[in-house]
């Protein structure tokens, strides 16, 4: 996570992390990405997050994003580094243009209790429901509620909304469900 990055040992930590790719528990590579607004340095978070990207591209395992200010440059990376594997920016609350770019790029966005919020429900609505999920992200947001009011805000049925995504989830995590 950007905000734990520590400059003198950042690459012991990510060693420890290499050594567990094995791991049938390891899903995805992440929390990982950049944090304009964060206390640990652009510059090392950069670093950092290009050295996972390829991580995440050697063991073929999607990348969980956290992302504040930084979605042009992710993008930016992510294509620099060919990456070949699923971006997911978890608890997306930007506006549509972001949206669009992340969406254009293939990527997939994941939304949790901003979704409350009327500019992010106009985004919610804009999308293809391919390319999205839902999160509490560990809040006091019942995972029940967050389906019942996204599929209010798309018009659709709840057991639609849950069909789709599920599908999701086992595309994106390769999973058998």
């Amino acid at each position: 996570h950007p905000w734990y990055i520590d400059p003198a040992n950042w690459s012991t930590e990510f060693n420890k992390l290499s050594n567990l790719v094995n791991h049938p528990a390891l899903l995805a590579i992440g929390e990982c990405g950049l944090d304009r607004v964060c206390n640990s340095p652009f510059d090392l978070q950069l670093t950092v997050f290009k050295v996972q990207v390829q991580l995440a591209n050697r063991i073929a395992k999607p990348l969980l994003l956290h992302c504040v200010r930084a979605h042009e440059d992710i993008l930016q990376i992510l294509q620099r580094q060919r990456n070949r594997v699923p971006a997911i920016f978890h608890g997306y609350n930007n506006g549509k243009a972001p949206a669009e770019k992340i969406i254009s790029a293939g990527h997939y966005l994941s939304f949790g209790d901003a979704l409350n919020r009327p500019i992010v429900q106009e985004v919610f609505r804009s999308l293809p429901l391919d390319q999205l999920f839902l999160e509490t992200d560990g809040r006091n947001l019942r995972i029940k509620e967050l389906y019942e009011l996204a599929a209010a805000v798309r018009s659709m049925e709840v057991n639609e909304l849950i069909l789709q995504l599920h599908y999701n989830l086992k595309k994106v995590f390769n999973l058998v469900l």
